[in-house]
């Protein structure tokens, strides 16, 4: 084949088809911007870096800003910032270990980590990327994406918080499905129900209930749940070892995004402690107004007995004085002493008055409480008549009590007389004794006692018994249900102030028409109990000759005890005041030798204690002061706690408690005068 060789003024041209080439350069050009395109749009940062020290990069994606807060230009090239510094430099060396190592392995590399933004914020990201080999497969480029996870990191973060705090929280909570049944617990459900996680997976809360809640009340939380509303509420449930507990609940519908109900969560807690406290609460709140109402009405019980005790001291002294001029036989001597016995019943009911005041002067001693009670049977049958059954049951080996025998035996009369009156016709009385161990404060014991053993002293009857709202009365002087007459209220409010007084406390059982029981605690005694010593059979002295001075604002009394100190033959000088008392001893002094040796003087000073400008206590001091010689003796009508406060110890012998008889008053006096030495002090 010849070779064309153009000539002059010619040449020669070939032409190629490159359309297909042409074609794929479009295509090529089309994806690359599709690709740059896709990246700009990625919500993310695309890259490729060098495997060098600084890790220099090549390529940014635009997302980088929206990522980083840099713009590509500031991180592409060998003097744009290493990205390395965007990293947070708690992660650098972890971010580059792992690179490192995926590259050795010729893997991918993939892991999370926090940067921080141009702007200063810390942001997490999620990369993924693998390493780019030459064809002698060393490796000469990383390539990858980061994308933006802190919102998944922040949910993450939060879920884990919502989880622990869950799991660690001190209240109970499920969480069941849309049929009920349970999908999870904490461990506070375990703790408190005694039932384990897997013990309760798959089962309904059902599996607590305690049958302390009628259909009713199920019908009602099923059907608020039903209706998409919250429950809330207290539930009585029982736990796995079959005891009660008591739980503040509220159980709230979960909702899927089309509104369905899913599920239902249960968050409950234990409150059964607090209703105990607070019941317990509730209890010394009704004590301590029991007892502040008792305590008022104590002050004006108190009140009463001191002026009722004026009144008798003047009608005894006198009806007993009277009677010393009556000759036996004599008509008048019977109505006198009707009087007498009427005003020493007066003065039993003054007693009644002041133990109730819980300020009666009481002389406790250790007694054998069986032997006290049977001591008490010929009397007490004599008391409730002969058609009621008296029925005794004494407990073995009690111990001691330590009270005044008085005071015992007006507990025991008063429940044996109210029961007789309870009982009517015929039934029985029953008395029963035993231990009694008190180990926290009960709901029907009055007096709130502290816990500790006691001794129980029961007295039941089978009478008519008694409503609640007679009950709450009980105890309140003067309140009785017996007819006008038959009765003062002063019993039972009486036995109240004798338990209070002796720390004791009181339970009553009863119901109409079953009867009624009173339990009476007193304190366990750990000595033997005392034995009575007998009384001295001689008889002191009960007349005299000296001089005595009386001091007494009420004049009844003041007239009174002068005729009885006058008729045992006692020279008496008499006050109305305690600064005419001491008018009269100064004045008495210019005309006799006053406390000194001699056949006149001062011997004896009878003082009143409570009294308008000054006590007696301060009269005697006043005395003391310019005739150091005085005797004296204190009487007074108002209760031994109150004349304690005054400086006065009713337990010495210097003290007579208002109304007094002629006898004890001269066998006082006379005591007194006997002495070798006079008292220097109240």
């Amino acid at each position: 084949m010849g070779v064309f060789r153009p000539g002059p003024n010619q040449f020669a041209c070939i032409f190629s088809d490159i359309t297909e080439r042409k074609l794929v350069e479009l295509e090529l050009q089309e994806s690359r911007r599709r690709f740059a395109a896709l990246l700009a749009h990625l919500p993310g940062m695309a890259y490729r870096c060098r495997i060098d020290a600084a890790g220099t990069m090549d390529f940014v994606s635009e997302g980088s800003l929206a990522l980083t807060g840099y713009a590509p230009r500031d991180l592409v090239g060998p003097h744009a910032m290493p990205f390395q510094d965007v990293v947070a430099p708690a992660y650098r060396d972890m971010v580059r270990q792992e690179r490192e190592r995926a590259v050795a392995a010729r893997r991918r590399f993939e892991g999370e980590y926090q940067i921080v933004t141009r702007g200063g914020e810390t942001k997490w990201v999620w990369e993924q990327g693998e390493a780019v080999y030459d064809a002698q497969g060393t490796a000469v480029a990383l390539e990858g994406f980061l994308s933006d996870v802190t919102a998944r990191k922040r949910a993450e973060a939060d879920h884990d918080r919502l989880i622990r705090a869950i799991e660690q929280s001190g209240e109970m909570i499920e969480i069941t499905d849309a049929t009920g049944k349970i999908l999870y617990v904490n461990p506070a459900f375990t703790a408190v129900t005694g039932y384990e996680r897997a013990d309760a997976l798959g089962r309904r809360p059902e599996l607590l209930r305690s049958g302390q809640h009628d259909a009713a009340f199920y019908r009602e939380l099923n059907a608020t749940l039903a209706a998409g509303r919250v429950w809330e509420g207290q539930l009585v449930d029982r736990r796995k070892d079959g005891t009660l507990f008591t739980v503040q609940t509220s159980i709230s519908p979960v909702r899927d995004v089309s509104g369905r109900i899913v599920n239902f969560v249960a968050v409950s807690r234990d409150i059964t402690h607090e209703l105990r406290d607070q019941e317990e609460k509730d209890l010394l709140k009704d004590q301590l107004g029991q007892a502040q109402k008792m305590e008022s009405i104590g002050r004006l019980a108190g009140g009463v007995a001191h002026d009722f005790n004026n009144m008798l001291q003047a009608i005894l002294g006198y009806a007993e004085m009277a009677l010393d001029r009556v000759p036996p036989g004599a008509a008048l001597r019977d109505d006198l002493l009707e009087i007498q016995k009427a005003a020493q019943r007066s003065a039993a009911l003054t007693r009644q008055l002041q133990i109730f005041a819980r300020k009666q002067k009481a002389v406790p001693k250790v007694l054998d409480l069986n032997q006290a009670v049977e001591g008490m049977f010929s009397m007490l049958k004599r008391l409730i008549g002969e058609d009621i059954e008296l029925v005794w049951r004494p407990g073995a080996d009690l111990g001691t009590v330590r009270i005044d025998p008085s005071q015992l035996d007006q507990i025991v009369a008063n429940l044996c007389v109210n029961a007789r009156d309870a009982i009517g016709q015929s039934g029985h009385v029953i008395l029963e004794t035993r231990s009694a161990t008190i180990d926290r404060f009960g709901k029907d014991l009055h007096g709130g006692i502290a816990p500790g053993d006691y001794m129980l002293l029961a007295v039941s009857d089978d009478g008519a018994g008694m409503t609640p709202e007679v009950q709450q009365h009980l105890f309140e002087p003067f309140f009785t249900t017996k007819q006008l007459g038959r009765g003062t209220g002063l019993g039972l409010s009486t036995v109240y102030g004798i338990v209070q007084q002796n720390h004791g406390g009181i339970q009553v059982y009863s119901e109409p028409g079953r009867g009624t029981t009173f339990k009476i605690y007193l304190p366990r005694h750990s000595e033997s109990a005392d034995v009575p010593v007998a009384e001295s059979a001689e008889t002191p002295a009960s007349r005299g000759n000296e001089t005595i001075l009386l001091v007494e604002d009420e004049e009844s009394i003041l007239h009174a005890t002068r005729r009885m100190l006058e008729s045992l033959g006692y020279r008496v000088l008499v006050a109305n005041s305690p600064t005419g008392a001491l008018q009269l001893a100064l004045d008495a002094a210019d005309r006799l030798p006053l406390f000194k040796d001699g056949a006149e003087r001062i011997d004896l000073l009878i003082t009143d204690v409570i009294m308008p400008e000054m006590t007696g206590v301060e009269l005697t001091g006043h005395l003391h002061h310019r005739f150091p010689g005085l005797r004296r003796l204190f009487m007074s009508g108002y209760t031994a706690n109150l004349i304690s406060m005054q400086g006065v110890r009713t337990s010495q012998a210097d003290f007579i408690q208002k109304p007094f008889s002629r006898l004890a008053l001269a066998r006082k006096v006379r005591e007194i005068l006997d002495r070798a030495e006079p008292p220097q002090s109240a």
